[in-house]
């Protein structure tokens, strides 16, 4: 791992896409649909657009959200913030009401690029006090602070700014274990070096063409997409969505070499009947999924599953080593290189081999690292403790080395490949009129990862109809949030200081869902989005 990271060294996305726009002017960088854009091309219309953002007041360090679709606009708003030295806060385009204020708020953003269709959504959410402006993507009527895209994309060029690996590139949010989502301060060093560890995981190279069908709001589209294909003058191809039903035609228009994925894309791929495309294909790796079904998936597709276990706080912390062996149900061994890994108990001692402990990772290089939490020290002492970044993961060791990812220590939900508290999932169903307390668990989907299910007491008197219930949360939370699962209880379990057990949720029934359990998709109940 540590050859392909020192030979790419750190550069910024801005920095990288004027050095590529010199050696391969036209060479095509990314694709989206019918068009395409060269690294001349590119380079030229991000040095526009971040003339236009500074003509609107956009500094060096100034936070600017970006709430927009996958889309060229997205890509270039990116690296326009990057020229300009900006911090960049991407925002998840399903958020909404709180969630959503929170977000907006709490990284203190004075400026977003929004997607017409996401304006309303946008607006009502903005905090009380000073407008935030608005540079608005796509037709929209003209109101006080509301700037259209297209014309701060035709302004005048500005001169990149300069940018080191210690500068703050993007705040990232991600769900922890308790409270609303805190923003991850990704500096340039971070980015590059978890770029660079995903090059060796992949040994992706120049003539590689990338698929991403994910958000650009995530960090797998975002640093493992554009950043390596600016580092070593590939070919990015972005779609607005992952479709199982589109999936392998997008592979033969695109004609891609490397997939983007998460682990339950993979269960889907498999489960679908059999497609003429799946086997004509110059695919040969899919990043990332589970490698207890890489060999189930190589040997339909011709193509490797690639698993890592990391974070958008880390990077890549295990890893398998190319070529080496794949020891199923296993992400890898340490990436040495870049990281000391271990797994402790509650007290941060070392467990032994074939015990289960938290990951704690600490970097070996500086700037390779989140720095913090932004705006909360406290929060950032307390996952640093005794000199190690805690994961709030479990895992385990086997004696060859080899890290096995065992659950979440507390109470975060992944589903669909979206990081969920579920704190904040309690807070919307709390605002409901007829419920006293809730409690919100994560239960195995069939998918793989995390189905939401919300175990509910209710007021005394009170009845509550899950119908209504589920439009109720809807309006308030984004869709992938929204549980799946509803159950009425007469209380929740609590140990003597009035925490909710909600192990024992887990074991009712199977992982929680029982015969009395409400099932939303089983009704046919669906979402906005």
């Amino acid at each position: 791992m540590s050859a392909p990271a020192a030979a790419l060294g750190v550069r910024s996305n801005a920095e990288l896409l004027e050095l590529r726009a010199r050696e391969d002017a036209d060479r095509v960088f990314l694709r989206f649909g019918e068009d395409a854009w060269t690294f001349a091309a590119a380079r030229d219309a991000v040095a526009r657009l971040a003339g236009g953002l500074a003509a609107q007041g956009v500094r060096p360090g100034d936070r600017v959200a970006v709430m927009l679709p996958n889309s060229p606009a997205f890509v270039l708003s990116s690296l326009a913030l990057g020229w300009l030295g900006a911090v960049e806060v991407p925002l998840n385009t399903a958020l909404k009401g709180e969630v959503l204020r929170h977000q907006i708020a709490d990284s203190e953003t004075s400026l977003a690029i929004v997607g017409a269709d996401l304006l309303d959504r946008f607006e009502r959410a903005v905090p009380d006090g000073p407008a935030i402006a608005r540079v608005v993507v796509g037709d929209a009527a003209p109101q006080d602070g509301r700037v259209p895209y297209d014309a701060l994309a035709a302004a005048e060029p500005v001169a990149r700014a300069a940018v080191d690996v210690s500068t703050l590139a993007a705040i990232m949010y991600t769900s922890g274990t308790t409270g609303a989502a805190k923003g991850v301060e990704v500096t340039h060093g971070h980015a590059g070096r978890f770029a660079a560890d995903w090059v060796g995981a992949v040994r992706f190279t120049r003539d590689d063409v990338l698929l991403t069908p994910l958000p650009l709001f995530h960090s797998i589209a975002r640093t493992l997409g554009v950043l390596p294909t600016l580092m070593l003058g590939a070919q990015i191809c972005v779609v607005p969505r992952f479709s199982a039903s589109r999936f392998w035609d997008e592979v033969a228009r695109y004609d891609p070499t490397v997939v983007h994925g998460i682990f339950g894309i993979v269960p889907i791929l498999l489960n679908l009947p059999p497609h003429p495309g799946e086997c004509d294909h110059r695919v040969r790796s899919f990043y990332i999924g589970p490698s207890g079904l890489s060999a189930a998936f190589e040997e339909r597709f011709g193509i490797e599953v690639i698993e890592v276990y990391g974070a958008t706080e880390t990077g890549v912390v295990t890893v398998f080593e190319p070529g080496g062996e794949i020891r199923p149900g296993s992400c890898g061994r340490a990436n040495s290189a870049t990281y000391d890994v271990d797994l402790v108990d509650d007290h941060d001692r070392s467990v032994a081999d074939g015990e289960i402990g938290e990951f704690v990772v600490r970097p070996r290089e500086p700037w390779t690292m989140l720095t913090g939490y932004y705006g909360r020290p406290q929060e950032t002492a307390e996952a640093f403790r005794n000199l190690w970044f805690h994961t709030g993961d479990y895992g385990r060791r086997d004696a060859d080395g080899f890290y096995y990812f065992v659950d979440r220590k507390k109470d975060a939900i992944r589903r669909r490949g979206e990081n969920i508290t579920s704190g904040e999932v309690e807070q919307a169903v709390n605002a409901h009129p007829a419920v006293a307390e809730n409690a919100v668990i994560a239960v195995p989907s069939e998918l793989g990862e995390d189905e939401v299910m919300t175990c509910i007491v209710l007021h005394p008197g009170q009845e509550v109809d899950f119908v209504q219930l589920t439009a109720f949360l809807d309006d308030r939370l984004p869709y992938f949030m929204v549980p799946r699962y509803f159950e009425v209880l007469s209380e929740l379990p609590k140990t003597a200081s009035e925490k909710v057990q909600k192990v024992e949720l887990r074991r009712r029934g199977n992982h929680g869902v029982t015969d009395a359990t409400w099932d939303r998709e089983q009704h046919g109940v669906q979402l906005s989005r």
